[in-house]
Order: structure tokens, then C-alpha cells, then sequence
């Protein structure tokens, strides 16, 4: 089974549509699901079953703050949250899909990919706020999921599944409405975009050689929205877009270069 979703042309003027599979679509709603809503009031009353899963996944981050998610079990999280083993299968297949719940719990409300608002705007805040999360607690929780996963593959499925297709399939959506709009460069690959945005923060995060800080997170928004902008468009600030006053295929957008030398200066 597949759902579809639209994507634009080369041109920009038609679009196709795009198969997604069961588990991308699964996670889409997933992700989707644990964004803030902006309109969504809260509902006068919880039932008991809403409170044992917050339970679970909150006491599942607590033990993981002084514990190694090898350390972490199903027993343990049962016992913090005063809750049997069977309630917690009731849910979860495993206990890394507990994790990787509990982590999507408290990062997706953290990292959320702005509305109503331009896409370079979007995703100047949402690499801002990625990289100052993946620098703290969620950082070291999505290393130890990933190392994790380097000798368990059904952990690595678990994250696809339950996280990065579906916070991928929001990302390709911004940017495949800008590639319509004229805001990003017609002819741009969805796919490569999303590797270039993510790739080099995963890079810091997993090798640890540089930091997740501010002046990485200036200098690395600045140099993708260059890159994704249309000829005609330039960065301006944080995420603004204004036209540009030089002839098209010349670099009219300094502020990438100028945050990237900020950075290297220390």
C-alpha cells in the first residue's frame, strides 16, 4: 500500500505525484501528531490510559538522563512509572520504540517546522532550534539510538519508522511548496536538500569534533538557504527574503559567507 504526495516538476509547473510507503506515511502521522498544534485546545479531561502512556514516556527520559539506553530496561521503566510490563506492550513492541517515542515526545515540540510563515523563515528557526537541541539531551539520546542501531538494525528501523520519515516527509513538504512559489530554485532535489540540511549536524553530533552552537547554527542556515534560493532571491537576516539587485547566477547573498567567517574567527 502507498500514499501519494505531490511533488513539482523540474520546470515548476506541473506537478506528479510521489508514492510514499506504509511506513513513511505512518510516520508522517506520527510526527505530525506530536508537533504543537497551533489551534488545539486542551480537552477538559484525560482518560486513564493517556496518563499510564505519558507516565511511561516521561519516566522513560527521566531514567535516561543518569542511565545509557543499554542500561535502561522494560522492568525499570515499568517500576518508575508504577506501571505492569503488559501496559507497556500494550503499546510498544520493544523497548527501543519506547526510547524513540519518548525522545519524539519531548524533541518534536522542541523542533517544530514553523506555519504560516516562508520557508526560509521556517527553516532558519527549525535549524536553529535542532542545533541547540541535538547539543544537549536529545543529541545524546539520538547518538545513543544510532550507535545502538549499528549493531541492531531493527533499531535503525525503529527510527526511520517512528521519526525521520515522517519529521523528512514535513521538511520535503516546505520545501517543495517553496520550489512552486519561486521562494527555492525550481529545478532542486528535494531529497538532496533534506541530506544537505541534516547530514553535517548528524556529522557533529556523531564524530564530536566541532559543537552544536549558535555561531554553527548562523553559519550553516545561511550557507543552505543560499544555496536553495532562486538567483533572483537573497537571505537576509534571519531567513528574510528580498530580491536581488546583481544579475542572476552572480553571488548576491553575503550574509553566508559573512556568518561562516564569524564562526571560523571563534
Amino acid at each position: 500500500m502507498t500514499s501519494r504526495a505531490t511533488v513539482p516538476s523540474r520546470d515548476g509547473r506541473e506537478a506528479r505525484p510521489r508514492k510514499l510507503t506504509v511506513a513513511a506515511a505512518k510516520a508522517t502521522r506520527t510526527v505530525a501528531a506530536a508537533e504543537p498544534p497551533e489551534d488545539r485546545r486542551r480537552s477538559p479531561g484525560r482518560t486513564r490510559s493517556d496518563t499510564s502512556r505519558t507516565a511511561i514516556l516521561r519516566s522513560t527520559l527521566k531514567l535516561l538522563e543518569g542511565n545509557t539506553l543499554q542500561q535502561v530496561s522494560i522492568e525499570a521503566i515499568a517500576r518508575e512509572a508504577g506501571v505492569g510490563k503488559a501496559t507497556i506492550y500494550r503499546w510498544w513492541t520493544s523497548k527501543a520504540s519506547v526510547v524513540i517515542d519518548a525522545f519524539m515526545q519531548y524533541h518534536v515540540a522542541h523542533t517544530p517546522m514553523p506555519k504560516k510563515i516562508s520557508a526560509h523563515e521556517a527553516l532558519n528557526r527549525h535549524l536553529h532550534s535542532l542545533i541547540e537541541e541535538y547539543g544537549g539531551r536529545s543529541g545524546r539520546l539520538v547518538a545513543q539510538i544510532l550507535a545502538e542501531g549499528q549493531g541492531d538494525p531493527t533499531v535503525l528501523r525503529e527510527f526511520r519508522e517512528r521519526f525521520f520519515y515522517g519529521r523528512q516527509a514535513v521538511v520535503r513538504e516546505v520545501i517543495e511548496q517553496a520550489c512552486r512559489t519561486g521562494e527555492f530554485r525550481a529545478d532542486l532535489d528535494a531529497e538532496t536538500a533534506m541530506d544537505m540540511l541534516y547530514s553535517p549536524i548528524y556529522f557533529r553530533l556523531l564524530i564530536d569534533h566541532l559543537p552544536l552552537d549558535k555561531a554553527f547554527a548562523d553559519a550553516h542556515a545561511a550557507t543552505m538557504l543560499n544555496l536553495l534560493s532562486t538567483p533572483t532571491a537573497e537571505v537576509v537576516g534571519k531567513g528574510a527574503v528580498k530580491a536581488a539587485s546583481g544579475p542572476p547566477g552572480k553571488n548576491t547573498q553575503p550574509e553566508a559567507g559573512a556568518a561562516a567567517k564569524r564562526y571560523r574567527r571563534g
